[in-house]
């Protein structure tokens, strides 16, 4: 378990040091430059199609978030599976999410977007739902792939 622990660690650490190696320069339109505190919650509540994907989207972290409280037994306990099938198994998720990131950015414009999202929330679902039905750390596998692969748009896409 220690072991486990440092390397998610350690991934952590990794992930820090991307993001100290991204640049990016954003330069607003003037018609874009908004101020205030509440600016963001504003533009949410007022376009419909986008407070629909943020609701939809949080639903969908908050439950996947509640599976992976429960994950390490359903795998080691309910699947008789080991440590390492269990590492296995977490690490498909978030790789699985970086091959769909890649596929995501294909989609261009506002309406394709929304669909890839919508259409991710509904697979990471049902991934989710046949991944717990079936007891096969195979299929809890191929869920996991799946889940983590969704075509959703990465975050920041426009």
């Amino acid at each position: 378990m220690r072991t486990a622990l440092l390397l998610d660690g350690a991934t952590y650490v990794v992930m820090a040091a991307a993001v100290l190696f991204l640049r990016t320069q954003r330069v607003p339109e003037p018609h874009q430059v908004e101020a205030g505190l509440w600016v963001g919650f504003d533009r949410v509540r007022r376009d419909r199609v986008l407070l629909v994907a943020v609701l939809g989207l949080g639903a969908a972290i908050f439950a996947t978030v509640i599976v992976n409280v429960a994950e390490v037994f359903f795998v080691l306990d309910d699947i008789g599976a080991g440590p390492a099938a269990y590492g296995l198994v977490t690490a498909l998720w978030p790789a699985a999410g970086v091959l769909g990131g890649w596929y995501a950015s294909r989609f261009v414009g506002a309406r394709a977007l929304f669909e890839a999202l919508t259409c991710g929330i509904v697979v990471m679902g049902v991934a989710l739902a046949v991944s717990g039905a079936a007891v096969s750390l195979v299929a809890v596998g191929v869920g996991w792939m799946i889940g983590g692969g969704r075509p959703a748009p990465p975050s920041g896409s426009r």
